[in-house]
């Protein structure tokens, strides 16, 4: 009787750990936020850069930079992008004064960190030093390669 009453306490423990990670905040991306006005992305990290960009369901949520980022490519995690960090943005992006150093890209159009800034989008207090960004093609920046343009959306 006891062995049997065991294991149904050892089965209702999976659940109960489901549902208490289920209750919790989502703040799994990025490192904090969850993309609202009052509680956006916090981005500290290349990674973080890295994972924005790749992210294509958040490019219209809001982000704050929390420290310096360094996408030297020389670095472990750094590499010479191909195309723009973040190709079309439509959020908000505040950089708090922080820099964001070291961005290599080179190849074709549409290239900077962002590369379309949507109508609408806002990038406020960004610094960005030491960057290369060569394209063959059109629309190359170093923040970005359009801004609101409205003849070519996207």
């Amino acid at each position: 009787m006891k062995m049997e009453s065991n294991l149904r306490v050892l089965r209702i423990i999976p659940a109960l750990m489901a549902a208490f990670l289920a209750s919790l905040p989502a703040y799994a991306k990025y490192d904090g936020g969850s993309g609202e006005p009052n509680d956006p992305y916090q981005i500290a990290t290349a990674e973080n850069m890295i994972l924005l960009g790749e992210s294509t369901e958040d490019y219209d949520k809001h982000f704050i930079l929390t420290a310096d980022i360094d996408l030297d490519p020389n670095l472990p995690e750094g590499q010479v992008f191909d195309h723009a960090v973040i190709p079309k943005f439509s959020g908000t992006f505040d950089g708090s004064g922080f820099i964001i150093s070291n961005l290599t890209i080179a190849g074709d159009s549409d290239l900077g960190l962002f590369g379309k800034i949507k109508e609408g989008a806002q990038i406020n207090h960004l610094n960005i030093v030491d960057a290369s960004v060569v394209g063959s093609g059109e629309r190359i920046g170093i923040l970005s390669g359009s801004n609101g343009d409205r003849s070519r959306r996207g």
